[in-house]
């Protein structure tokens, strides 16, 4: 994870944050004239934490992609989702993979 990079204005005034890994830039979308100092502090405020956010982990806060999961947490997601489709089956009586699809392809059916 990168520290977010400072844009300023000619005047030096810091209006928005890049991401210091991918150079996204977060913004509130408002056109805010140079007067409306409060205003555009918050606007910095709120592009400082999407730029800290910005390529890292939504779980654990280690470097990811874009705001998603690292490698260890989507590895732990799935496993968390296996173990439970493992789990539904032997719940079920389930024991083997034809046994497993057929019962998925009755829910796909059941959910239409």
């Amino acid at each position: 994870m990168s520290a977010p990079v400072p844009l300023s204005t000619p005047t030096g005034a810091v209006v928005a944050y890049a991401c210091g890994g991918c150079g996204r830039v977060a913004h509130g979308g408002d056109s805010l004239a140079p007067t409306q100092t409060e205003a555009l502090e918050e606007e910095a405020e709120s592009s400082r934490n999407e730029a800290d956010r910005c390529c890292t982990c939504a779980r654990c806060g280690a470097a990811a992609p874009r705001e998603w999961l690292c490698d260890s947490c989507s590895w732990s997601n799935h496993f968390w989702r296996t173990l439970g489709s493992v789990g539904t089956a032997a719940y079920l009586g389930i024991t083997t993979e034809a046994a497993w699809n057929a019962w998925l392809d009755v829910e796909d059916e059941d959910r239409d």
